[in-house]
């Protein structure tokens, strides 16, 4: 019984390992042979055992569109491209919908005439096109008209998709075939974002987030965030200004909460007497109405958000990019407003001013947080079209609900290596062998990692420091006496710069 139950201890040990949620970041290429062109995550979702990940492939003068399927530890299964012939094709938004069919909408650019034309695609679980359907601006045919927003309504017989440009809000509604059926102006004063955007509210109407023209001078035009909701037709039911005072709005982003209130989270210039801009959370009422608002702290610079949703126990997540070295940044706040946490993800030690960008999150059907994005390749000399020489790949990162990548993360900032260093996957790798390990264990550790120096921590289960190692700036492997510690479980984790850069599990018997 002594020589089995260590044994069989440490497979239920392996077995709850397995079972744990996983969470990675991860670089992907769909596209390797055309080394030159860069590579953006758009939209990323989550279904059954699989993610789905939009991406944007861009070089000099084409932009392409592909959809890729990955497994739950980030390995391509599929690649499935947008074949429009000549024409370039940029997609910007989807959904999923009730009967497994994903939606795709965004902009065919002619390559006759130059003309952009909104486009609306449907897809089946297999990436396999069901129909692509194209909309011309009825005002004036030969206007620009970008695709934004898609949904499903709620009787699950037709789509919404909204589009617009500079001076045209369009709302169209199609059946389940992407046959028009009706068309609805939006166009008065308020100015769209790039993103053309709209979420569906509770009730079933939609929720639309805008820019109102407060101040127009020779040289600029001073906007103020405004929110709209609207029904399924197309008509106004309010309309409503957050009063920021006299400046400038940059960015905004809108989305209803389960208690029937919405968050929106913006960003403008600076308050008077001090520099930069700043980012704020509102709480708005059913009808509106503002009953709270949160500055973020901005210990990265100013964040500028780019995807917001809620989750499913009701709270608020959302993430983008802080202007300082393009760090990536992640939020959550609870349904009142109170920020819970922000975490900054940083691509490399070496170079922390590399940029990351996150563009969408969805939350999991096991409580995770998916994100996608791009990431720039640290190797120089590969993109001839970047200032900076430097190509851009997707991403697909999975966190925890705490916005770890690793667990029981306290730190703000999560580094993550360069595509260099790891092609693979992001993490700062940690090595050990053999485990369970009986009188040494080996440890290695990335070359760069201890350039400033680094030492590794081993603890017990309760916390308590049972040894530590002091690695130099060239060391790349330590091994640890570890004979003389009892049997059991251990946490093995790496520190540099006053962060923990991993942490595994290991198992000393015996």
């Amino acid at each position: 019984m002594k020589t089995i139950f260590p044994f069989a201890f440490f497979l239920l040990f392996q077995c709850a390992l397995l079972a744990q949620p996983q969470t990675y970041f991860k670089a992907f290429d769909p596209n390797p042979e055309n080394v030159f062109w860069t590579k953006q995550g758009a939209q990323v979702f989550q279904h059954d055992s699989f993610y789905y990940v939009l991406v944007r492939i861009l070089t000099g003068d084409q932009s392409k569109c592909c959809f890729v399927k990955l497994d739950t530890q980030g390995e391509i299964v599929q690649i499935q491209s947008f074949n429009v012939g000549l024409d370039d094709l940029s997609l910007v938004s989807g959904y999923f919908t009730h009967d497994g069919y994903f939606l795709f909408s965004g902009y065919r650019t002619s390559y006759d005439t130059g003309i952009n034309h909104a486009v609306l695609i449907k897809r089946d679980m297999e990436l396999n096109l069901n129909w692509m359907r194209e909309f011309s601006n009825p005002v004036n045919d030969n206007s620009n008209l970008f695709g934004g927003s898609v949904i499903e309504t709620d009787d699950q017989q037709s789509y919404l998709f909204y589009a617009g440009n500079n001076n045209d809000h369009l709302l169209f509604r199609t059946d389940l075939n992407g046959i028009l059926v009706s068309t609805s102006s939006l166009a008065d004063n308020l100015y769209p974002f790039s993103n053309v955007s709209f979420t569906k509210t509770l009730d079933g109407n939609l929720l639309i987030p805008g820019r109102l023209a407060v101040d127009t001078t020779a040289y600029q035009i001073i906007f103020n965030p405004v929110l709209r909701k609207v029904d399924v037709q197309g008509n106004m039911i309010w309309h409503k200004v957050l009063s920021i005072g006299n400046h400038a709005l940059v960015s905004m982003l809108a989305t209803p909460l389960q208690n029937g209130k919405f968050a929106v989270v913006c960003t403008n210039d600076s308050l008077p007497g001090e520099m930069g801009y700043y980012s704020s959370l509102f709480i708005l009422n059913e009808t509106g109405q503002s009953e709270h608002e949160v500055r973020f702290d901005m210990p990265k610079g100013v964040q500028f958000p780019i995807n917001l949703t809620t989750t499913a126990n009701g709270d608020i997540i959302g993430c983008g990019y802080a202007n300082t070295w393009y760090t990536a940044w992640v939020f959550r706040a609870s349904q009142d407003g109170t920020i819970l946490w922000q975490r900054y993800l940083s691509d490399s030690l070496q170079r922390p001013w590399s940029p990351l960008y996150l563009t969408n999150l969805v939350e999991t059907s096991d409580g995770l947080i998916a994100f996608t994005g791009f990431v720039f390749d640290s190797i120089p000399g590969l993109n001839p079209y970047s200032e900076d020489n430097s190509n851009t790949v997707p991403l697909l990162m999975v966190m925890d609900a705490d916005g770890c990548l690793l667990p029981g993360c306290t730190e703000d900032i999560h580094y993550i290596t360069s595509i260099k260093e790891s092609s693979d996957s992001f993490i700062v790798k940690l090595e050990t062998y053999p485990n369970p390990a009986s009188e040494w264990l080996t440890v290695n550790v990335p070359s760069f990692i201890c350039q400033a120096g680094c030492s590794l921590e081993l603890r017990d289960l309760t916390g308590r420091l049972q040894s530590i190692e002091r690695l130099d700036a060239l060391s790349t492997s330590e091994t640890l006496n570890i004979r003389d510690l009892p049997n059991g479980f251990y946490l093995l984790s790496l520190h540099s710069s006053g962060k923990m850069m991993n942490r595994r599990k290991v198992i000393i018997q015996h």
